[in-house]
């Protein structure tokens, strides 16, 4: 319960920041249009690569020898 506890409360932490600045105009609009390219075009694509490096196939599928899952990632990756 925690974990999950641990793992939203940032998210909802920032979005209610968010929230709250556009709620009292902290924001023009083009600021806005500048982060929103800037979160889209650079920082998400740069965590959602991070979070794939760092992932381990084993965490994801628990109890399951991890070679069926990679023996056709490795072999995939020589052929290119």
């Amino acid at each position: 319960m925690f974990t999950s506890l641990g793992v939203i409360a940032p998210v909802i932490a920032i979005i209610a920041t968010g929230f709250l600045a556009a709620l009292f105009g902290l924001f023009s609009a083009q600021q806005v249009a500048t982060m929103n390219r800037i979160v889209f075009l650079i920082a998400a694509p740069a965590l959602l690569f991070r979070n794939v490096v760092l992932t381990q196939i084993p965490e994801l599928i628990p109890g399951v020898c991890s070679f069926p899952i990679t023996a056709p990632c490795l072999s995939v990756s020589r052929c290119r």
